[in-house]
């Protein structure tokens, strides 16, 4: 790809002792550089964005998807008991709306392993 664009080789930018308006990073290669300066700038970029659009309380609303008969099967016992605690922790009332009595923990267990 360097060929296509008349590049024979990357190189580290020059860098000072002193210098404070741009990347100074210390690299021993070309690469280690731009991974620094480049790359893991843009990752911060994309997780910060990514949990500014999925706040906690959207994240746990994904759980959901594990009341389909799908992703029961594939549960282990301990997944099951997270996805129980996660459901009745956020939707009890929803969940237990209807029944006479409150939701227990092992009754939703139970319902899933059915």
């Amino acid at each position: 790809m360097l060929q296509c664009l008349g590049i024979s080789e990357v190189m580290i930018p020059r860098t000072s002792s002193r210098q404070t308006c741009r990347d100074n990073q210390p690299a021993a290669t070309a690469e280690d550089y731009y991974r620094i300066s480049i790359y893991n700038t843009m990752l911060d970029g994309v997780i910060s964005y990514l949990q500014s659009r999925l706040p906690t309380e959207t994240v746990k609303a994904f759980s959901l998807c594990n009341l389909l008969p799908c992703h029961i099967v594939k549960m282990n016992e301990a997944d099951m008991k997270n996805c129980v605690n996660v459901l009745l922790g956020k939707y009890r009332e929803v969940i237990s709306a209807g029944l006479s009595d409150v939701l227990t923990d092992f009754q939703l267990q139970a319902e899933f392993e059915l």
